[in-house]
């Protein structure tokens, strides 16, 4: 995520910031990620290791971009969902995710 709420449209490894949400939806947190662009650390970003432990409450990640070996080792070795959305306002992503 990035400011008011925006989806971040790079690589989900590179959002600056993440928003955490309760299971109904509500809003809990806003957490920067220190990996994330203009974080001023060098990690890779394809690294699903180090966001899973920078978010280790969260059992689904909402993304509008996601390397496809990220996915598939998020979801197989790590037991996290991975949702695409075409969304831009996180709001909506988390409304459309809820009604599925």
């Amino acid at each position: 995520m990035h400011g008011k709420g925006q989806i971040w449209n790079g690589h989900f490894g590179m959002a600056p910031l993440y928003y955490i949400y309760a299971p109904d939806g509500e809003l809990l947190e806003k957490r920067v990620n220190p990996y994330g662009a203009g974080g001023g650390r060098h990690k890779h970003h394809d690294d699903p290791d180090l966001v899973v432990d920078l978010l280790p409450e969260c059992g689904v990640f909402i993304a509008r971009r996601m390397g496809q070996k990220s996915k598939l080792r998020l979801r197989q070795e790590l037991g996290i969902q991975t949702v695409i959305t075409t969304e831009t306002k996180a709001p909506a992503a988390i409304e459309a995710y809820l009604v599925e």
